[in-house]
């Protein structure tokens, strides 16, 4: 349950920097973005890390939360406040999307691509939950 509250914490910490530290200015100019990326070299690098961890992290939460409840609804078993704390990956990018809406869009769909593409579905399939 702490490993879940802690990747919580630096899931959000993560993309809260990304947000502030990438700027998206509407109407979007690609050139314009890429020269803001060029010009801050550390930032962008910095920002880069944070997004890929952002990511992963959430990800974790997401396949956790899978898993809790399956365990839960099919076999009776596990911790109803761990699959909660993991559900709370949603009120995350809530929060986030008021932030920053174009960078917590992409890190939503990099971390929803991320923890479908390594979940272990022969494991936590409902054809084997019985």
């Amino acid at each position: 349950m702490l490993k879940s509250a802690v990747c919580l914490i630096l899931g959000f910490l993560s993309g809260y920097l990304v947000c502030q530290w990438i700027t998206v200015q509407l109407p979007f100019y690609l050139p314009e973005f890429m020269m803001h990326l060029v010009l801050n070299p550390l930032k962008s690098f910095f920002s880069m890390l944070l997004f890929t961890a952002g990511f992963m992290l959430n990800a974790y939460l997401l396949k956790e939360a899978w898993r809790l409840t399956i365990g839960i609804l099919l076999k009776n078993e596990g911790n109803v406040l761990e699959t909660a704390i993991n559900y709370c990956v949603f009120i995350q990018f809530y929060i986030l999307f008021q932030i920053g809406f174009w960078q917590t869009l992409m890190l939503a769909g990099f971390t929803v691509i991320y923890g479908l593409a390594t979940i272990n579905r022969k494991r936590y399939s409902l054809k084997n939950a019985y």
